[in-house]
C-alpha cells in the first residue's frame, strides 16, 4: 500500500486504523510504502507458492512433451503400416486385373474354339446336305 506524506501522518493519529509495520521511502519523496510486518513471511510464502506452480508447470510441460512424442511415434507407425497395406492393396489390385485379363482371354479363346466347332460342324452339314 502506498500512501501519501499526509495520508501517514493522518493514519499515524488514528492508531486503531494502523496495523504494526514497516514505512520505507520510495523513489518520490512525497510517498511513503508500508509494509506489513508479516511481509517477509508472506514473501516466503508466496516464493513457496511461486516455486510448487513452476514446479507443476514444468511437470506439466514434461508429460506433454512425452504424450506428444508418444502420439508422433504412433502416427509414423499408422503411416508405415497403411503405406504397407496401401502397397498390399496396390500388388492385389494389380494381380486380380492380371488375372481377369487372363481370365477374359481364356474366355475368348473358348469362344472363338466353340464358333470354330460351330463353323466346321455347319459346313460338315453343308456337305452332307448338299451330297444328298
Amino acid at each position: 500500500m502506498v500512501l501519501t506524506r499526509s495520508q501517514a501522518r493522518a493514519a499515524a493519529q488514528d492508531q486503531a486504523g494502523i496495523l504494526e509495520g514497516i514505512v520505507t521511502e520510495v523513489h518520490d519523496e512525497e510517498l511513503l510504502a508500508v509494509v506489513s510486518a508479516h511481509a517477509p513471511a508472506q514473501n516466503v510464502r508466496l516464493e513457496s507458492q511461486v516455486s510448487r506452480i513452476v514446479d507443476n508447470f514444468w511437470s506439466e510441460t514434461q508429460r506433454l512433451a512425452a504424450e506428444t512424442t508418444m502420439l508422433q511415434s504412433n502416427q509414423v507407425q499408422q503411416a508405415k503400416e497403411y503405406h504397407a497395406a496401401l502397397a498390399a492393396i496396390h500388388h492385389d489390385a494389380r494381380s486380380s486385373t492380371a488375372e481377369l485379363a487372363a481370365h477374359q482371354q481364356w474366355i475368348e479363346g473358348q469362344i472363338r474354339k466353340a464358333l470354330e466347332d460351330t463353323n466346321l460342324a455347319l459346313q460338315q452339314e453343308l456337305q452332307v446336305i448338299s451330297n444328298a
